[in-house]
């Protein structure tokens, strides 16, 4: 079948490749682990996924109200004779981040680690969020 743009295509891809490439974090971390943020009685829970990931290879750190949570995931030892047909799990390091509502008190922060997932836990942080958005009015 004769596809006419196609090598525009190819060539437009190409193109947007580097791009692409640079605000993707994938690109310069290995992977992104999924996370999910919640408000439960007025904490702020973090959940994420870390399957395959040592407990001693994760850190979470607070500084100036950004929590940072980084580590790595080993690749296994791999057999000298076996041969991929398909690989698709990411290894390396990794790093998610979120700003902490101010006024929140760093030994209201806790973590556990259980089944693959870590769980970061901020005492009291959704209570110190605003319930309702603040308008910013637009000046001339």
């Amino acid at each position: 079948m004769l596809r006419p743009f196609g090598g525009f295509r190819g060539q437009r891809e190409g193109m947007n490749r580097p791009f692409v490439e640079f605000f993707d974090r994938r690109a310069e971390t290995g992977w992104v682990p999924a996370m999910d943020v919640t408000a439960e009685d007025g904490d702020i829970v973090i959940r994420t996924e870390l399957p395959g990931v040592r407990r001693e290879d994760i850190h979470v750190t607070l500084s100036g109200g950004l929590l940072v949570i980084s580590g790595e995931r080993r690749e296994e030892q791999e057999a000298k004779d076996a041969g991929y047909l398909l690989k698709e799990r990411s290894f390396g390091s990794f790093w998610r981040a979120m700003i902490i509502p101010e006024g929140v008190n760093e030994n209201a922060i806790s973590a556990r680690f259980e089944s693959g997932v870590l769980e970061v836990r901020v005492r009291d942080g959704a209570r110190t969020v605003e319930e309702r958005p603040k308008r910013i009015e637009i000046g001339e």
